[in-house]
């Protein structure tokens, strides 16, 4: 930031990285840079086919007492929640990212290598019910991350095929919401004209993981933030 000299730095990480968020709330408290933090919307009716917690060791509790394979969408990070218990660990199925310490740490964790997936998204509905039959799963994990994060289609996944998606809910944030940010933008920048905004993500960084959607709105941007 210092470096850079940046006058705005825009927190659109995940709504569950709280510590990353934490790190970037400091670092623009210490270089007295403006920050602001971009809320996904992760709103969704309540539904029968959810059950929703707190967090991961709540989600692996209520999954302990439950028979039926578990089809976990939440990646490796928090996998230990979901081992420590030999029956549970047997009964999980995993899709992680592609990448070799998303693998190692399911390894290291001792999840049968034929339970692990390696694939990138986005999901379609259909996909994921793939997914379900091919496990034979009774449950499936996701995170509350709205349309952006493809929750959207997991649920519809779980209501077609009759099972329970275990909601873990997102965390409570102040920020703005994205037509507010974009009105941020247009004033700090001072764009007069009509702009489309489109906010990319690079999950956890690396710009072999973009997708080839985020790719074209890279490529066919007059600015790039």
């Amino acid at each position: 930031i210092t470096e850079n000299k940046y006058k705005l730095v825009v927190d659109a990480t995940h709504p569950y990285a709280q510590a990353v968020t934490e790190n970037i709330k400091n670092a623009c408290k210490n270089t007295k840079t403006q920050y602001i933090r971009l809320l996904r919307n992760t709103a969704d009716t309540e539904n029968l086919s959810c059950v929703y917690v707190k967090n991961h060791f709540e989600a692996a509790e209520y999954l302990k007492n439950k028979e039926g394979n578990v089809f976990l969408t939440t990646g490796s990070n928090n996998i230990e929640f979901y081992t420590s218990d030999k029956c549970l660990k047997e009964r999980v199925y995993v899709r992680i990212l592609p990448l070799a310490e998303s693998l190692d740490k399911c390894l290291k964790s001792r999840i049968n290598p034929a339970h692990i997936m390696c694939i990138q998204g986005p999901f379609s509905k259909d996909f994921n019910i793939a997914c379900i039959k091919e496990t034979n799963s009774k449950f499936i994990v996701t995170k509350q991350t709205g349309e952006a994060g493809g929750f959207n289609e997991k649920l519809s996944a779980a209501i077609e095929t009759n099972i329970k998606a275990i909601v873990i809910k997102a965390p409570e944030e102040n920020g703005v919401d994205f037509n507010e940010f974009k009105s941020i933008i247009k004033n700090l920048f001072d764009i007069k004209e009509k702009k489309t905004v489109n906010l990319v993500s690079a999950g956890p960084g690396r710009k072999e993981l973009l997708n080839f959607e985020a790719v074209k709105a890279v490529e066919n941007s007059s600015l790039v933030i």
